[in-house]
C-alpha cells in the first residue's frame, strides 16, 4: 500500500518522540548540583584569578527570578566553593533534534527524487525551499525552550504529571523523610499541604528551581532571598542530607521526567507545523515524467486512436448495413 510523504513525515516524527521520551524516561540525567572546591587558587591576590570554566555543563543564572540558561560552565570570582550545574541530558536532547532533522530531509528528498522525478542539479532552490522548515523550525524549538522553560508548564503540568507514574508517591516519601527529621521546621505547614495533594507542589518544580525548592525545604532560607542569591545552596552541607540524598535524586529524576514529556509535546507541536509548511511547498511542484512514464503515455495514446479508430469502423459498418437494409425495403 503506497503512503504519501506526508503520511510518512508524521509517523515517523511522532515514533521518534516517543522512542526519546521512552530513552529519557531511564536516563533523565542530573539535576542536584555539585559543589568544587578550589582552594588551591584561593590565596592569589583579590582572588580575580579564582575563575573556573566546567565546559560542558549547563548553569542556570537567576535575577529576580527569572531564569536563562547558559552553556559553558558557572564562573564565580574570589571564591573558594563553586556550585556546578548539569541539568538533565542534553546529548539525548540533541540526538533527538539531529535525528529528527536527518529522517525527515530523507524522506522529503526522496519524494522530491523519486516520486517527483525532480532532480538535484538545476533545482537546488527547491530542494532548500522544501527543506528550511525543517532544518529551521525544529531546531529553534529546542532553543525556544531553553531560553523560555515556563513555555513547558502547559504540558508538563498536565500530560507531564498524568503520565509520570510513581511520582506523587516519591515526593510523600521525601516528605515523610523531611517530617522525621524535623519536625519543627517552619515550613512544616507547608509540608503537609503538600502530602494533601502532590499535584500542587509538581506544578512549581522545575529543573531550574528545584535546588532552590531544596534549599528552601531544608534549611530556614526564604525562598525570595534564595533566587536573589543564585547558586549559593548549602542543604547538601547538613548532616541530614545523607539520608535524604538517595530520596532527594529520585524525586529530581521524577521532576525532569514531567518536564521533558512537556517539552517533547512542544516538540510535537512544532514538528508537525513544520512537516506541514514543507509539505506545502513540496506539492506545489510540478511533477517530471520520466522515459518510462513518456513511453507508458504514448502506449496510451496508441492505444486510445486504435480503439477509436475499430469504434468508429464498426459504427461506419453498422451505419452502412442500415442505410442498405432500408434502400432494398424501399425498393421492394
Amino acid at each position: 500500500m503506497y503512503m504519501d510523504s506526508t503520511s510518512l513525515q508524521y509517523i515517523v516524527y511522532i515514533a521518534i518522540i516517543i522512542v526519546f521520551i521512552i530513552i529519557h524516561c531511564f536516563k533523565p540525567g542530573e539535576i542536584l548540583y555539585k559543589s568544587q572546591n578550589n582552594s588551591d587558587n584561593s590565596n592569589q591576590e583579590g582572588g580575580n584569578d579564582n575563575i573556573q570554566n566546567y565546559k560542558g555543563y549547563e548553569n542556570i543564572m537567576k535575577e529576580n527570578a527569572k531564569y536563562a540558561s547558559m552553556i559553558g560552565g558557572l564562573q564565580q570570582i574570589g571564591g573558594n566553593e563553586i556550585n556546578q550545574l548539569n541539568i538533565g541530558n542534553n546529548f539525548i536532547e540533541g540526538l533527538f533534534t539531529s535525528v529528527s532533522v536527518l529522517l525527515l530531509s530523507l524522506i522529503i528528498v526522496n519524494d522530491l527524487t523519486q516520486v517527483k522525478n525532480i532532480p538535484l542539479t538545476g533545482n537546488i532552490s527547491k530542494y532548500a525551499f522544501s527543506l528550511l522548515p525543517i532544518v529551521l523550525i525544529i531546531p529553534l524549538s529546542a532553543i525556544i525552550l531553553k531560553f523560555l522553560p515556563g513555555w513547558k508548564s502547559i504540558f508538563s503540568n498536565t500530560f507531564g504529571y498524568l503520565f509520570n507514574f510513581g511520582a506523587s508517591k516519591s515526593l510523600k516519601e521525601f516528605v515523610n523523610l523531611i517530617m522525621d527529621n524535623d519536625n519543627d521546621m517552619k515550613n512544616k505547614q507547608i509540608i503537609e499541604k503538600i502530602y494533601a495533594d502532590p499535584s500542587i507542589y509538581y506544578s512549581i518544580l522545575t529543573p531550574e528551581n528545584f535546588n532552590d525548592h531544596l534549599e528552601h525545604l531544608l534549611t530556614n532560607k526564604k525562598l525570595q532571598d534564595i533566587e536573589q542569591k543564585p547558586n549559593t545552596w548549602s542543604y547538601q552541607t547538613l548532616g541530614k542530607w545523607n539520608e535524604l540524598e538517595d530520596t532527594a535524586k529520585n524525586l529530581g529524576k521524577f521532576v525532569l521526567r514531567q518536564d521533558y514529556i512537556g517539552k517533547y509535546f512542544w516538540y510535537l507541536l512544532f514538528g508537525i507545523y513544520a512537516i506541514s509548511i514543507s509539505s506545502n511547498i513540496v506539492s506545489g511542484y510540478i511533477s517530471i515524467p520520466t522515459d518510462e512514464d513518456i513511453e507508458q503515455m504514448a502506449e496510451d495514446v496508441e492505444q486510445v486512436a486504435t480503439d477509436s479508430a475499430k469504434d468508429l469502423i464498426n459504427k461506419t459498418k453498422k451505419h452502412t448495413n442500415n442505410v442498405g437494409k432500408d434502400l432494398i425495403t424501399t425498393i421492394a
